[in-house]
């Protein structure tokens, strides 16, 4: 039986690497130059006559799971016990889907196409979109989870128990039902 766990190590690899988390959700943007004297008849009128507004908002697929060519993926066996040790989970991919984009642009009378202001953007949101997406705890832990309970759900059926491991962090044990 050590030896089938053992032959099996790129088998369970790859069941880590095909544990991975999507998820879809819709990211918004704000840019604006019309703050502050929205109240006074000048703020009206530079409203009227310069006002600047882009709103855009974009649907998106993020991936996370484990990165399976860190160092750190180890399998240890101890009895009837199968410890998988793996990297912590993190955002493995983002894409925007910018063919289902929808911006609202509202200009003053003064102000012409700025397709720079665009441009810049979509960099900005991908940015903040990638930064609070790397971050997002609840993804992190539902990717975690995920890989456990496939990577345990193998090892059940070999008889064993498996117990895993991220970057020294026991995951919950799930109990499987017979």
């Amino acid at each position: 039986m050590e030896k089938t766990v053992l032959n099996n190590y790129s088998y369970v690899r790859e069941i880590a690497e095909l544990g991975t988390l999507e998820v879809n959700g819709i990211s918004h943007m704000k840019r604006t130059n019309t703050a502050g004297d929205e109240g006074s008849w000048l703020g009206s009128l530079r409203k009227t006559l310069l006002e600047q507004t882009m709103n855009i908002s974009v649907p998106y697929r993020a991936k996370y799971g484990v990165n399976m060519q860190d160092s750190s993926f180890r399998i240890t066996r101890q009895d009837s016990l199968i410890i998988v040790q793996l990297p912590k989970p993190k955002l493995l991919s983002l894409e925007l889907k910018l063919d289902a984009m929808a911006v609202n642009n509202k200009k003053g009378w003064l102000v012409s196409s700025d397709e720079e202001l665009y441009i810049n953007a979509q960099e900005k949101l991908y940015k903040e979109v990638r930064k609070q997406l790397e971050v997002d705890k609840n993804h992190l832990q539902q990717s975690q989870a995920r890989v456990c309970s496939l990577l345990q759900s193998y090892f059940l059926s070999l008889g064993l128990k498996a117990q895993c491991r991220f970057e020294q962090e026991k995951c919950h044990l799930i109990q499987h039902k017979n």
